[in-house]
């Protein structure tokens, strides 16, 4: 018995010398991997393009690597080549959920919404494929390994993603293809563009469509300012005085005409938005309404993946008390700011 005892525990202690490497070397990246993530945290993104090349030459089927210099090249607004890097990510692994989104964003940069419009269905179909298990099983967005299978929780963010990109199409656009009707309001044309954007332009790239892309950007402007605490918040602003219609209820904020606010909550960061590393505030203007709810939420600033639609939801669940005037309640427009920080 006692042999047989001390033989099993040299087959056990043999077989572990064996596996222990072998998944130490399967989940250690390469050192380049490292230093390209390094590089895309401090937006360095020419360095980091560089780096993550060498890593998938290294190895080859490091799905992050592909994913990360596809979103390097593309926060450079080199899209031709993050098209092409998301695109070699989907040879390698075809259900990868996040390279299909960001393929469907750049297809509605380019204008070429037919495309935009099949991932757009790709990733709903996906999402209706779900199962009837009451408790969904947390999952990753991005795995570490191609072709591992897709869980429910993975197909519940399908159609979030999906949900985020229906904001971002035309009206007119999801008219033609019989796609919902988006319920978000720009307020100005080059709103839905700073949707799709994650990060400021760092290259001095000659791509004519990286250049009206970010004339665009500049045009619309950009509100700075972080909460140092570095969790979403929320701050309200009036807004800059409008043009009343005649028959206008609806009368701009003021320092001396603004509602009370007894319950705000900070709108929720999404898994997408943390994978690209997104930050940055979102601006709504919104009407306070007599009733005490949020009415006529208009997109002002955006931010994509997802913030958009978190801070419009944080936005409807504000209760407040309405504007007094001359002794009278009464609705106001004014703006609300939800900043997003990684931290």
């Amino acid at each position: 018995m006692t042999k047989i005892n001390s033989a099993l525990r040299i087959l056990a202690l043999s077989i572990s010398l064996l596996v222990i490497p072998a998944f130490a070397q399967r989940e250690k990246p390469p050192q380049s991997y490292d230093d390209a993530m390094e590089a895309f945290r401090h937006a360095d993104y020419k360095s980091a393009v560089d780096h993550f090349r060498q890593a998938i030459s290294e190895r080859p089927s490091m799905v992050k690597a592909h994913y990360f210099l596809g979103s390097s090249l593309f926060n450079q607004g080199i899209y031709g080549e993050s098209l092409s890097a998301y695109q070699e990510l989907i040879q390698l692994d075809p259900n990868n959920i996040l390279a299909h989104y960001q393929i469907a964003k750049i297809y509605l940069i380019n204008e070429d919404y037919r495309s935009a419009v099949e991932e757009y269905r790709w990733l709903m179909a996906l999402s209706k494929k779900r199962s009837d298990m009451a408790v969904e099983i947390s999952g990753d967005l991005l795995p570490d390994k191609p072709g591992g299978a897709i869980n429910d929780w993975q197909k519940r963010q399908a159609g979030e993603l999906a949900r985020y990109l229906l904001d971002l199409i035309p009206r007119e656009t999801a008219e033609q293809y019989d796609l919902p009707a988006s319920q978000v309001v720009y307020a100005i044309p080059s709103g839905a563009l700073s949707c799709l954007k994650g990060a400021p332009l760092q290259s001095s790239t000659s791509d004519e469509n990286s250049k009206r892309i970010s004339a665009a950007l500049q045009t619309a402007g950009a509100i700075p300012g972080v909460d140092p605490r570095g969790a979403p918040a929320a701050s309200t602003k009036p807004d800059n005085p409008v043009k009343q219609e005649a028959n206008s209820t609806t009368l701009p904020m003021a320092a001396n005409l603004r509602p009370t606010i007894l319950y705000r909550e900070k709108a929720k960061y999404t898994e997408p938005a943390r994978i690209n590393q997104v930050q940055g505030t979102v601006v709504l203007s919104v009407v306070f309404s007599v009733e005490g709810e949020i009415k006529d939420i208009r997109v002002i600033r955006c931010l994509p993946d997802g913030l958009l639609q978190t801070a419009i939801t944080a936005a409807q669940k504000i209760r407040f008390n309405p504007a007094i005037r001359n002794g009278t309640p009464v609705s106001v427009r004014g703006q609300l700011e939800f900043s997003f920080n990684l931290y």
